[in-house]
């Protein structure tokens, strides 16, 4: 085995390594929504809300699925096979993908209306609110059940949730706003994203990889990943490890699937060179 033959697997082994922990992540993603929606859906929920609950974890299968389709199109399957039926099979599975995350999205969405929710109760204290409220927040998604020995911890201006019956206190709230919204400017953004990709995957197929739209693709991607990076920080500062490691091994993960990009349209330019320089060797 020749040292760059040996330098590729092991490149392949480190980006599987990538995608197979984002794979672990789900079951991560599912217990943290299981957890929430004991409070936040105490009464229980309909299938139609699955969306709503387990938005996290739903989120996350449904972009693994889309890194595989994106992975198969760009590196795994060559261009030929992928023009004989492969494409329109992939493009079936991305455009289901696409649907669940727009789902996620607007569980997203509701997420941030259910803390907009919140305001001042009525009660003296939080003690004092017990029984018509049963939780408290700690952070976005994190509860904890209220009960006489934790309520005094709760101090200051507290708020309450009637709808969920879960209490905050100011700063908790101002904070789980800031963690909502950036849940949603994430999912945003990833969805531009990936758009920005599919029409990169259509460029390369239809041998447009040196045109204005190819160049205004790169720059509308380094707005967006900008700001992954800074949604990304942002979690690391807060202090929500697991957002913060999750979105960092997102934005690698993507920057594998850029890589596979470069080198598809390195590739297709070797090639019609190669081809240019036999037609005018024929010619000649």
């Amino acid at each position: 085995m020749s040292v760059m033959e040996k330098r590729e697997k092991q490149f392949r082994l480190f980006k599987y390594s990538i995608y197979f922990l984002l794979f672990l992540n789900i079951f991560y993603w599912f217990r943290e929504d299981y957890l929430a929606a004991a409070h936040t859906f105490r009464g229980g929920f309909a299938w139609s809300q699955l969306a709503d609950v387990f938005s996290q974890a739903v989120d996350t299968i449904a972009w693994f699925a889309l890194l595989m389709v994106f992975e198969l199109e760009t590196r795994v399957i060559d261009d030929k096979t992928l023009n004989r039926g492969w494409k329109w099979l992939l493009n079936a599975v991305a455009a289901a993908c696409y649907v669940v995350i727009l789902l996620a999205l607007f569980g997203y969405y509701k997420k941030l209306e259910m803390v907009f929710g919140f305001t001042p109760i009525l009660a003296a204290d939080a003690c004092a609110a017990m029984g018509d409220y049963l939780s408290f927040a700690t952070r976005l998604d994190e509860y904890t059940a209220l009960n006489a020995k934790n309520c005094i911890s709760l101090t200051g201006t507290v708020l309450g949730n009637s709808d969920t019956g879960i209490l905050s206190t100011q700063v908790i709230y101002t904070q789980m706003i800031w963690l909502a919204a950036s849940d949603i400017v994430n999912a945003g953004a990833w969805i531009l994203v990936v758009l920005l990709l599919w029409i990169d995957t259509f460029i390369q197929l239809k041998g447009l990889e040196h045109g204005p739209l190819y160049r205004v693709n790169i720059v509308c991607k380094g707005v967006l990943y900008s700001v992954l990076m800074i949604v990304c920080i942002y979690w690391g500062y807060d202090g929500k490890f697991m957002d913060f490691w999750d979105a960092f091994l997102w934005i690698f993960a993507f920057f594998f699937i850029e890589m596979n990009i470069f080198q598809w349209s390195e590739e297709n330019h070797e090639l019609q060179t190669l081809n240019t320089d036999q037609q005018e060797g024929a010619q000649a």
